[in-house]
């Protein structure tokens, strides 16, 4: 199987770890912040055995820049990107 598909979404919070600290993001529309918004391309390859289990791997592509640049900073770009791995069962009616 093969699917492919658009997806939104909207962040209600989050942290970035490492080093041994937390820091919190902050979300909004000014200068300098991240923004709430993200949309994107979702990709899916699997394959269904014939005993109804199923095998995916999927992964969801961020377009859109979520970071709100400085003045005369051009490259700066922060984008999404998710990888996952299912495994499923298909009850028979």
């Amino acid at each position: 199987m093969l699917g492919f598909g658009p997806y939104a979404a909207y962040a209600l919070g989050g942290k970035i770890k490492g080093g041994g600290t937390d820091i919190d993001i902050e979300f909004g529309n000014e200068i300098g912040e991240t923004k709430p918004f993200d949309a994107g391309a979702n990709l899916l390859a699997g394959y269904e055995f014939s005993n109804n289990l199923s095998f995916q791997l999927n992964a969801g592509l961020g377009l859109i820049n979520m970071y709100n640049r400085q003045d005369g900073d051009s490259k700066s770009s922060v984008k999404n990107t998710g990888f996952g791995v299912s495994l499923g069962y298909r009850f028979k009616k």
